[in-house]
Parts: structure tokens; sequence; C-alpha cells
């Protein structure tokens, strides 16, 4: 017994190993051969057919090999050695392709070129993974009464390591050891099967090993069922696979599509398979009539991936109501149990019906091994069938639901064909089975299929805010919640087009774009022409830095504003390579079917894998280089954020030209964002880091030539009509709002990130620990380091270092008055500005600590200016001062003090302290004076205007004349909190119920998100010493 146990542990380490190795080579050569469904399928393909080839050949000649433990040990010895050497060459497999004359992975001869390739290098070490199961049943299969027994538990031993090394993989190896050890932890393993088996077989010799007890046939099915057991084999592993390609994008999205969430998917899958072999080892020999087990399995199989689909349009709903009523249990476990509950019945039968199989069709013990290894190589054939099928052909064009109802009417039909087969002749039992089998058939096209809404909805909702109330948990989940107007199944994710309240009360005007549920980029229905701030920076950067750029080559299409910058200037070739041809038919939607960047002679886009396009180096050099994806967790994109990326990127680079990549702050902790921008800099010698206050974004630009702005071609850039439409959103209006989203030189970045961990395809930092980041409450402000660290130094920036004035300095100072969230910036551009300009001028350093929010400090100065001289600028600031520290009683005060400054700008306020004074008939005579001269105050008070009489109107009950200046004003500041909680006020009062709702679900957003912006501004000034000016700030947050 201990043998027996000693082998069938050394088994169970045989499936941990082999699932370690197909994890780490697929995703490895993914960086070589391309990360397109055709590549990765080509290698999984690969993959299958060695496992498929070896369980052939095993089974035709294990039954003359005379030591089949040792047998088994050097086939494992072998992959071990082999392993050891495999890696490497994988890892610098993109290097040989760069020698070939290759034009993509999608031209059939690059296709051919790359399967001959992967396959010369996985065949052996797959051929022999394959051949265990059959020597291992060659070992154990020596009776007839326990083979059944025998079988199955060898098959859920080896499915139940499979399934550890799943779980292992993305749990513990790569995170904890990278790539490269966790490959030869698993070689050692596979080595140290090899003197176990020796030792094994020492003491159970072939002459010590019980002889076959009979030579007598064994009871087995009728030959039209064993006719059919082929079939079925492959059936059910073409069903299986097809069926878990559908759930793995479903439940991708569910659990998370990282290293973590395809680990756990893979596992949890495995899992099953191998509870229902072991399931079967302990009673298949006590029922009677297994042929019939058969047929109910068959049967109970169709039924549980109908089910398992039809649950899986339920989980995200039931995983935030399991995480309301068991807060205390993290939602990431809850979703994991409720992930397992849904594919373990699958599964759990699934991995029965192999083995019986098997058992009924072994007629003699001794071709057990041999019936076996054909049964389980034309079963893996199925599911090569089944995972090209459903991932290039069937998904793609069909859709998941028709996927799944293929899969389930083979099923049927099988089912069918062997219940027809078993039984002698047509008795009313047949014919009921046989009527229900052709119902199925019948209603099998009109079930509903699966839905995307709902988990594209979940796929930020990784953990569940305490003290929600329940309508808030599930209120994500209605129907009308978020309005979907395109979704497409693509070859690599969920593509979709949605109007989503979380953009606001007005968020219909809006399209967003999302892969996978998460944010790619945001189409302005009503503006198409004003681009979203980073991708216009992304494309806007580069152009002016490149030195006469002629081609640009862009990683991702996603919204097309990078590329429709880029197309409209003056380069000559603008290379796009995309991933997903789902996104361009998204652009196909937004643009009604006549996309206006298609028809740009400049443009070239090609469904292809970009890191493959630039490992092979057959499209390059570039002048530009842009990288869109931004989402640096995420399996696939994650190998964007690498050290051998950033490589990849160097050799394509002309020597003049720039790389502009695009980072994603959202799931990132400070460690993180240090290790990408130290990696992006140990392969970069010059560049910069563009970022705002509060904007979660940031651009890194990397050279290998000095990069300088010169600022006569800036000016020029940014002054053309269609250039400055492009960038309203940004905005830049002239090289002074350019300068103004600088945040590092490319030499404070390495300062600062000195010693952060280097990120690599080997190590997968970034990616491991963002994938644990998503589980766990995440940090609002990881680039607060960089914010601390802004000097505002321009000496090596600029191209003019002469023209660092006081004209530049308070150039830069109006630009970064536009956008409260860099006020950061501001205080070392003051103190630049104020060494070097004129003369001191109090005003303008009160105003500019106002415009810094440190609204104390300016105050401080407004009102020790005011004691010595009345200034009627002065006396205006100190009354916006008192407002803004929510002081309304002491501003009209000072109002009612310099009553001979009551004009001009400062009239603005008129309404608003007037009635801080209850002083109502004054009140409504500033509320005419200023209506009297509409648009002319309206030049002189900007957007204020708006919310004065719009509060004014509001007090007096004129609800609609209110309405209409406070949704005027809205338009132009759509975050200011107080003007949200009036205009819904008013819409209560008025019952507009449509924007009661769309306001009621956005106030809590922009209180929670100015909150953040104010208490991350104070910890920023407390940091900095302006202890008293954080303390305002810190009050302002608490009372939002």
């Amino acid at each position: 017994m201990k043998k027996i146990l000693s082998i069938g542990f050394l088994f169970f380490l045989s499936g941990l190993t082999s699932l370690v190795y197909q994890t780490l080579w697929v995703r490895v050569l993914s960086l070589g051969v391309g990360s397109t469904s055709t590549s990765l399928s080509i290698v999984l393909a690969i993959f299958f057919s060695g496992l498929s080839l070896g369980s052939w050949l095993a089974g035709r000649v294990i039954s003359r090999v005379k030591r089949p433990i040792l047998c088994y040990g050097l086939i494992e010895g072998a992959i071990g050695v082999y392993s050891f050497f495999l890696l490497p060459v994988l890892f610098n497999f993109h290097v040989f392709l760069a020698r070939l004359p290759l034009t993509g992975s999608f031209s059939w001869f690059g296709a051919l070129l790359k399967f001959v390739l992967v396959f010369f290098l996985l065949i052996f070490p797959t051929t022999l993974m394959g051949a265990s199961l059959p020597v291992l049943i060659r070992i154990f299969a020596r009776s007839r009464e326990k083979l059944g027994k025998q079988i199955s538990l060898l098959y859920g031993i080896n499915t139940s390591g499979a399934a550890a090394g799943a779980f292992l993989s993305g749990f513990v190896l790569i995170p904890h050891l990278g790539i490269a050890w966790a490959n030869n932890l698993s070689a050692l393993i596979n080595l140290a099967i090899f003197p176990a088996a020796y030792y094994l077989q020492k003491l159970f010799p072939p002459e010590k090993q019980p002889a076959v007890i009979s030579e007598a046939p064994v009871k087995t099915a009728s030959a039209g069922v064993q006719r059919l057991i082929p079939w079925v084999a492959a059936g059910t592993g073409f069903c299986s696979i097809a069926a878990e390609v559908v759930w793995n994008k479903y439940l991708g999205i569910f659990l998370g599509s990282n290293v973590f969430g395809l680990s756990l998917i893979l596992s949890l899958f495995l899992l099953g398979i191998a509870a229902g072999s072991l399931a079967l080892s302990y009673f298949s020999e006590r029922v009677k009539d297994q042929i019939r087990l058969f047929q109910w399995l068959l049967a109970m199989c169709v039924f549980a991936i109908f089910l398992t689909t039809r649950l899986l349009n339920l989980s995200p709903v039931l995983a935030n109501v399991a995480a309301y009523y068991f807060p205390w249990v993290d939602l990431f476990i809850l979703k994991t149990v409720l992930a397992a509950i849904i594919l373990f019945p699958p599964g759990a039968v699934l991995g029965a019906l192999l083995p019986l199989g098997i058992r009924l069709a072994v007629d003699r013990v001794e071709r057990s091994a041999e019936i076996a290894g054909k049964l389980y190589a034309v079963n893996t054939i199925g599911s090569i069938l089944g995972s090209c099928a459903a991932g290039l052909f069937l998904i793609p064009i069909l859709g998941s639901g028709a996927t799944i109802s293929i899969a389930l009417a083979l099923l049927i039909f099988l089912s069918l064909a062997v219940t027809v087969a078993a039984g002698r002749n047509l008795t009313k039992k047949t014919a009921a089975v046989f009527l229900a089998h052709a119902a199925a058939l019948a209603v099998l096209p009109f079930t509903p299929g699966i839905r995307f809404e709902n988990i594209i909805k979940s796929a930020y909702l990784q953990r569940v805010v305490p003290d929600l109330k329940f309508t808030e948990v599930v209120r994500y989940f209605a129907r009308d919640y978020e309005e979907f107007r395109l979704i497409v199944e693509g070859r690599t994710g969920i593509i979709t087009l949605s109007h989503d309240p979380q953009d606001g009360p007005i968020y219909r005007n809006y399209l967003r774009l999302k892969t996978n549920g998460l944010n790619e980029s945001v189409y302005d229905t009503k503006d198409p022409e004003t681009l979203p701030k980073y991708e216009a920076l992304l494309g806007f950067l580069p152009l002016a830095l490149a030195k006469d750029p002629q081609r640009a080559f862009v990683v991702g299409y996603g919204g097309g504003f990078t590329v429709d910058f880029l197309t409209a200037s003056d380069l000559k070739h603008v290379f796009v390579a995309e991933l997903e041809e789902g996104i361009l038919k998204a652009a196909d939607y937004v643009h009604k079917g006549k996309n206006p960047l298609l028809k740009r002679k400049n443009l070239k886009i090609e469904i292809e894998d970009a890191r493959f396009i630039l490992a092979s180096g057959y499209a390059g050099p570039f002048d530009i280089i842009v990288s869109q994806p931004s989402h640096s967790w995420l399996a696939g994109v994650a190998n964007l954020f690498t050290r051998e990326f950033f490589l990849a990127v160097r050799e394509n680079l002309s020597p003049d030209g720039v790389f502009s990549q695009w980072l994603n702050l959202y799931n990132m902790n400070p460690g993180v964002l240090k290790s990408i921008l130290h990696t992006f800099y140990s392969v970069f010698p010059h560049g910069f880091v563009f970022t705002g206050g509060d904007d979660q974004e940031l651009i890194m630009i990397g050279s290998l030539s000095p990069l300088r702005f010169d600022l006569d071609r800036l000016r020029a850039l940014s002054a053309g009509e269609a250039s400055r439409k492009k960038l309203m959103r940004v905005p830049i209006a002239n090289a002074y709002d350019a300068l103004a989203q600088l945040a590092l030189t490319r030499e404070e970045a390495v300062r600062l990130t000195a010693g952060a961990e280097l990120n690599s395809d080997k190590n997968a930092f970034a990616e491991v620990a963002q994938s644990r980041l998503f589980y766990s409450e995440r940090n609002h402000f990881p680039s607060r380091f960089i914010l601390e660290a802004y000097t505002g130094d321009f000496q090596n920036v600029v191209a003019q270092p002469g023209r660092l004035d006081a004209g530049f300095y308070r150039g830069l100072l109006v630009s970064l008055e536009k956008d409260a969230q860099r006020s950061y910036k501001m205080a070392p551009i003051l103190e630049k500005y104020r060494k070097i300009m004129p003369q001191e001028d109090a005003f303008e350093t009160a105003f500019q600590l106002y415009r810094m929010e440190r609204y104390k400090s300016s105050q401080k100065l407004a009102l020790a200016t005011l004691k010595k001289v009345a200034e009627p600028r002065m006396a205006h600031l100190a009354i916006l001062n008192h407002l803004a520290m929510g002081q309304g009683k002491e501003a009209g005060l000072l109002w009612a003090k310099y009553r001979e400054f009551q004009k001009g700008t400062t009239a603005c306020f008129g309404p608003e302290l007037e009635f801080n004074l209850n002083s109502y008939g004054n009140e409504n005579y500033w509320a005419a004076e200023l209506e009297k001269n509409y648009d002319g105050n309206l030049a002189l008070c900007g957007s204020y205007l708006n919310k004065a009489l719009g509060f004014h109107y509001a007090r007096r009950s004129e609800r609609k004349r209110a309405l209409e200046y406070l949704e005027a004003y809205y338009a132009n500041a759509q975050n200011d909190v107080e003007n949200y909680r009036a205009m819904l006020a008013l819409y209560v009062l008025e019952g507009q119920r449509e924007n009661i709702k769309n306001f009621g679900n956005a106030l809590e957003m922009v209180v929670e998100s100015e909150k953040t912006r104010l208490n991350d501004i104070s910890r920023l000034y407390e940091a900095k010493g302006f202890s008293a000016d954080a303390a305002v700030l810190r009050e302002k947050a608490a009372h939002q």
C-alpha cells in the first residue's frame, strides 16, 4: 500500500508540474509569438497535440515495457532536463523571430512558420507529459474487478495535481519566485521523480508485481456503445473546452483579468474534474449497470453546462448580496466560493465521464493502458478543436450564447445516440428518453443566452464599501443604471459602449468605451472634436518634442483620439497595431459607419499584437511611438510595462525619436509606480513625466537623445484652430499651458525611484503587486511623492533657457490658475517669479496664494495690506478668501466696510453678501443690476454670475428661473458640490424625476471626489509646512 501511495503521490506531482509548465510556457511564448487569439490558440493546440500524441504512443507500446515504474521515472526526468534548457529559449524566441522574414502573425506564412517553430520546441516535453497516464494505468490496472476504480483514481490524482499546479502558479510561484525560478523548481521536481521511481521499481520488481488475474474478457458495453465511446470522448472534450472558453470570458471579469483571477478559474474547474473522477473511483464498481450510469452522466453534463451558464448571469448580483449579508467576509473569498459552486457541477460530471468511458471500452485488462491512451488522445483532440473553434470562430461570429447552445446540442445528440445504441429494443423508456432529447434540441435555440451587462457593471466592484444600504449594493445591476448601446464579443475581450451614470447627470451625452468592463476611453457625442485630456497629450507631447517626425507607431487604437491627433498632423505615416477588432467596431458604431479617420491617407491599421511587431522589428524604425493601453495589471497589457517591452521600443526608435507611454494610476500604490518609473528610465536616458494634481493618470516620455521644448514650436503647435479645439480639455491654448503639465524631469524621476524593483517579464513585479491591490483598499494618491518633489525647474526643459524670465513664470502661473488640481505646482513657480519680478507686488502674491487654495496665507497678506492702504483689488480678494473659507458673515461685513469698492468684479458678489447681512432689499438691487447688463457682467464675473443669480432666485422660490441660471453655471463647473445640492433640491421641488435620479446618483461621487482632492492637497501643504492652510482645507473637506 505504501508503494502504491508513493507512486500516486509522484503522479500528483506530475500533474502539478505539467500545469505549471503550461501556464509559464504559454505566458512566455505570448511575448514572442504575440498574444493575439490566433497565436495563443496555436500554442495551446501544440501543447495539447503533444499530450494527445504522447498518450496514444504510450498506450501502444507500454504493454511491452517490463519496468513501467522506471519508465515513468525516465519520462519525468527527461521532462525536467528539457525544461531547464527550454525556458531561456522561449524568453529569447522573439530574437530569433526578428531575424526571419515575417510580416505579421496573421499572415499565412508568419502563422505557419511560428507554428512549426513552436511545434519543434514543445512537442518533445508535451508528448512525454501525455504518456504518463497510460504508463500509470499499466502499473496499476492488474485486475478486472478494480479496473474502473483504478482508472478513475489515477485520472483524479493527476487532475488534482493539475488543479494544484494551476493554483500555485498564480498565487505562489509567479508572485514569490518569478517565472524562471518557478520553471526551475518544477524541473527539479520532475528530476526528483526519477530517483524516486528508480527506488520504487527496485522495491517492486517485475517478478514481484501481481500478475493479471484473468485473461477473460472484462464485462463491457455493447458493441454499439463501444463504437460511440471515442466520439463521446472527443465530443465531451470539444464541448467542455468550448464552454470553458465562454466561462473564462465571464469569470475573468468577475474575479479580475489578472494573474490571480485567471489562475483561480482554471484551478476551480480542474478541481471539479478531479472530484468527479475521484468520486467515480469510489462507487463505479458498485454500480451494476455502468452503461446506464454513463447515459445519466451525459444527460447530467447537458444540464450542468446549461445551469452553469445561467448562473453566471446572476453571479455579480449574488456576490454583492452575499457581501451585504456577510460583511466580515472578503468579497474576493465570496466570489471564489460562488465561482466554485458554479463550476463544480460541470467539472465533476466531466471528470467522471472520461474514466467511465475508458472502463466501458476496455475489453481485456492487459489492453487497458492502450485503450486509455487512445481515448485520452481523442478527448484531447476534441479539446483542441473546441478551444480553436470557440475562440477563433464561434464566439466572434455567433456569440457566447450560440456557442454554448452548439455545445449543448452536440452533447444532447451524443446522449441520444448512446441511449439508442444501448437499448436492444425500442421500449417505452427508450422512446421517452428519445422524445426528451428531441424536445431539448428543439427548445435550445430559443433559450436565453449568456448576458454580459451585469458582469460589465461589476468589473470595478471588487470590494463593498461598508455601511451601504441594500438598495445601494444592488443599484448597479438595475436595468436602467447603465444603458448599453453596443456589446461586441471579440477574440480577446468584451467591448462595450454605454451611457454610464458615473459620467454625471448629463451622462447620456457620453458613450463610454470599455474592455471587459474597464474604462478605455469616452466619446463626447455632443462635441466629438474635443479630445479627452490624456489621449490628446499622448499625441501632442511627442509631436512637440520630436525633431522633424515622419513616421509614428501607435500601440492600440483605443477611442481613436490619439490616432486622430497624430494623423491630423504632418506625419507621413501612422501605423496602428490594435489587438482587438471589436475596438474598431465600436468606433464604427460611434461614427455611424463612417469613421472619418479611416479615410486619412497616412493611417494604416493592422489587427496584430504590437509587442510582436516591435520585437520582430519588421516595421520600424519610428520617430514617434505611442502606447495607449494604460491598465498595467491586466493579463497581456501588463507585458507593455516591463523592461523587455521598453527595450523593444528603444530598438524601434529613430535616434531622435520619442516614446510616449500612458499609465493609469487606478489600482496603484507608490511602490508599483516607482517600479514602473524606475524600469522606464533605466532604458531611456532622457525624458519627462507629465501629470496633473489629482488626475490619477500620467504620461512618461522617453528618448535616446536629449529632449527640449522649443517655445516657438510649442506656441505654433498649440495655436492652430484645429489643435486648440482638440486640446480644449487639457486645456492647451499656448506654450505655457503645455509646460504646466510637466511634473518631473528624467533626472528627478531617477532620483525619486532609486532602489525600486525593476519590473520585468521574469518577475512580473508590477502585475503581481497590482493584482493584489485589485482586491484590497486602494491608495487614493499614489503619485503624491511626485507632487511633493515638484521643483518647477525648467532650465533643462526648454530649448531657450535665456527666456526663463518673469514673463515666462507669470505665463506659467496664469496657466496653472486654470486648474485648481495643479495648485501644488504654483508654490515653487511663485517663488521663482517673486525672485526675478521687477518689484514686489503684494496683490499678485496674495492672489496666487488664493489660486493655490492657501486661503489663510492669502487672507493674512490681504488684510495686512488693507490696513496700510485701502485698495479695491485687495478688498475684493479679502472677500473672496472669506467666502472660500465659509466665512459668509465676515465677507459681508468687509463688503459693507468698503462700500466705495462695490463696483466692477466685486459687484458680482453683491446678492450673496447682502443676503449674508440680512439686507434683502439690497440683495434684490444687486441682482437686478447684474441682470441689467448680463452679457457685460458675464464677461466681468465669469460663470460665477450664473451661480449668484441662481442662488438669489432659489432663495426667492423662483425655482424655474433659478434652475435656468444654475444649469448654465453647471455647464462650466460640474464639480461644484454647493451647486449640485442646490440643483438637486430644486429638481425635487419641481418633481423632475429623471434629473433627481441622475443628480442623486452623481452627487455622492462628486462629494467624495472633492473630499479626496481637498484632503490630498491638505496633506501636501502640511508636509511643506503650511499648517494653517492645510487646516482650512481639512475643514472644507469635512463640511462637503
